[in-house]
């Protein structure tokens, strides 16, 4: 166990743990299964303990991470959802949650 925290000691103090937390939160925003949150908690708290990573820095790269992150998984539903569900045979993309009056969302499926 000690020899883990001396590697996360390491890896902390690295300018390189900033690229780390940019990387995580950038993938986490479209792939949910990245611990992009819980790197940037992580960094955050050794940070307010230790005083590395510098904590402006961890904040800067993990909002940056995450409008990256957001700004690609806009663009892989823009570039490719629609035509996706198109090809879908009638009535497979139908789920609890439909498009009701005035284009809104509502939580359960409209009865025909």
């Amino acid at each position: 166990m000690d020899a883990l925290l001396d590697l996360l000691r390491g890896t902390v103090t690295s300018p390189w743990v900033y690229l780390l937390i940019f990387g995580l939160t950038a993938v986490d925003a479209f792939f949910p299964a990245v611990p992009g949150e819980a790197a940037v908690i992580t960094a955050g708290v050794l940070s307010a303990s230790g005083g590395h990573p510098a904590l402006v820095l961890v904040i800067v790269s993990a909002a940056v991470g995450a409008l990256v992150g957001d700004h690609v998984s806009y663009a892989i539903g823009r570039g490719g959802g629609a035509q996706r569900l198109a090809r879908l045979p009638n009535g497979s993309a139908d789920g609890p949650a439909q498009s009701g009056p005035g284009g809104r969302w509502t939580g359960a499926a409209e009865s025909s």
